[in-house]
């Protein structure tokens, strides 16, 4: 199972996007009276719960309008928890692109100043270049995976005001993701 912070952000990331997706799928099942459920008035860490990238109800069976809300996103097909894993993957390349930078960069750069020959020179500056594409690679795809991307729009098609607010830790992690540049 995850940690409580890695799941309350996995399911504040599902309820973005199922913000996006409700203007396709109706609001209350016209059979059973079911309803969505609404992101922004209902906190879903308290109805839906994620582990090893799955995304299934809380202990509570008689919460039919998570069960519908679960049926009509699809939250948890196949492919969403793909994107679940990838997402994952993609954090943990990143952090292990930077700890390169900022373990081996300088030591190469100083190894590259101080070498005897042409050749080490070279070999350590193209070494030291390598991690910096990696790391840059790296950080473009985090970005991909912000919650609040780039070109989300600031309205909705109600003409209401969008405004988005992310709990603290996950503002704080998107600023430093999206402000980030090369540690060196």
């Amino acid at each position: 199972m995850r940690s409580v912070e890695t799941t309350t952000r996995t399911v504040y990331f599902l309820a973005d996007i199922a913000t996006t997706l409700a203007g396709n799928i109706k609001r209350q099942s016209a059979s059973t009276q079911q309803r969505l459920l609404d992101p922004t008035e209902t906190g879903w860490a308290t109805r839906f719960v994620v582990g090893d990238d799955h995304v299934m109800k809380t202990k509570n069976s008689a919460d039919h309008d998570a069960e519908y809300t679960l049926d009509a996103y699809l939250l948890d097909s196949p492919r969403k928890a793909e994107l679940r894993r990838n997402r994952d993957r993609r954090f943990a390349d990143f952090r292990g692109a930077e700890r390169a930078v900022e373990d081996y960069v300088p030591l190469l750069l100083e190894e590259a100043w101080t070498a005897p020959s042409p050749d080490d020179q070279a070999r350590a500056t193209a070494i030291a270049k390598r991690l910096l594409d990696n790391y840059d690679n790296a950080l473009e795809e985090i970005r991909r995976y912000l919650a609040i991307p780039k070109d989300a729009p600031s309205s909705c098609r109600c003409k209401a005001a969008l405004n988005k607010t992310l709990p603290a830790w996950l503002a704080g992690q998107l600023q430093m993701v999206s402000e980030k540049s090369r540690p060196i």
